[in-house]
Order: C-alpha cells, then structure tokens, then sequence
C-alpha cells in the first residue's frame, strides 16, 4: 500500500502503519503541505448582517447541512466553501473562506463546521458579539 492508500484507508490497522512511514513530524507535515488541494467552489450569501461573517467549508451547498446550518446563521452573511474528494483539506478550505471573508470588510468572522445544532438565535449571537468588542479574537468549544 502506498502512502496516498494508508491515507485514505478505512481501515483503523493502517493508521500505525501510515504513521510509521515518517522519520518526524515535519516530515508528515512536508508530505501533507505536497499533496494536491481539492477545488474550492465559494459561494458568498449576503444577510442583514454584514459585519458578522460566517465561514463554512463543506461537501454539497446544496446539501442537507447547509440548508440546516443557513437557519442556524439566519441574517448573518455566509461564506461557503464546498469541497470533497480524497484531497479534501479542511484547512485549505478554511483559509480560502477566510480570505474570502476579510474580502468583506467585516468585524467578525466566525468559522463554523456546517453539521451544527442551533441552540440560540443568530440574534443572540448577534448582541453578544457587540457587547464584547474590546477583544480580537473569541474561541468557543
């Protein structure tokens, strides 16, 4: 099996084995930054909110989770980023929603997987990012 296959493999026995075919971490990270990047559609959805920007990579615009997390960022803007395939990078799909999110110009931007349960309006969400504008940078679970 060559190294692409271990990648890929669904079989949990190969991840020692992908592993072990690194001498060293930067090794492992050389041969990740070598490999191919996935085409990236973005697709960038204007809401009443345009200070507030929501990066979401995922596999389908169209799919089920988008169409669910759209109800969950209602009335904030949305950057999709849609990619899949074996050289899916999440990371790379990450950074291209985020460039094109600071494209925008706005105070926030949020980065979110799209397979989200809502549990407070974006409204709230909202309100609160107003009341805590004396910080750059907010990290949540």
């Amino acid at each position: 099996m060559d190294i692409d296959e271990l990648f890929l493999s669904s079989d949990p026995s190969t991840v020692y084995k992908f592993f072990d075919s690194f001498q060293s971490a930067e090794e492992l990270i050389k041969w990740m930054r070598s490999r191919p990047k996935a085409d990236v559609n973005i697709k960038v959805e204007r809401g009443k909110y345009e200070d507030i920007v929501v990066v979401i990579p995922t596999a389908d615009i169209n799919g089920h989770y988008a169409k669910e997390i759209r109800k969950i960022y209602e009335g904030l803007t949305l950057v999709f980023v849609e990619s899949r395939g074996k050289y899916f990078n999440f990371a790379h799909s990450v950074n291209e929603g985020v460039k094109e999110a600071m494209s925008l110009s706005p105070s926030w931007v949020i980065i979110s997987n799209d397979d989200m349960i809502g549990v407070d309006s974006s409204e709230k969400l909202v309100s609160e990012l107003k009341r805590v504008q004396e910080y750059d940078v907010i990290f949540t679970p």
